[in-house]
């Protein structure tokens, strides 16, 4: 899966006030166990995955947030600095 955390001192956040997560209801700790059904992993990153959509597309998550999985709809917007 894929963390969702923090890099201070890159000055970078978790999950950007009104962007796509933060609208879907993701939050910094989270765990992003897949994205459609498809498993995330060192082999297929979250990276690579949203790459294979375009803005606008709605995409399905599976968080796993305190030992709880469930299921978020994120529709894919344009990247700005700092996402």
């Amino acid at each position: 899966g894929a963390y969702v955390v923090s890099d201070p001192q890159a000055g970078l956040l978790a999950v950007i006030e009104g962007g796509p997560a933060d609208k879907a209801g993701i939050k910094a700790d989270d765990i992003i166990l897949s994205l459609n059904e498809k498993e995330i992993s060192e082999n297929y990153d979250l990276s690579n995955a949203i790459s294979e959509y375009s803005v606008g597309d709605k995409i399905v998550l599976e968080i796993l947030r305190d030992g709880e999985k469930f299921q978020v709809e994120v529709t894919l917007e344009e990247r700005v600095d700092g996402e």
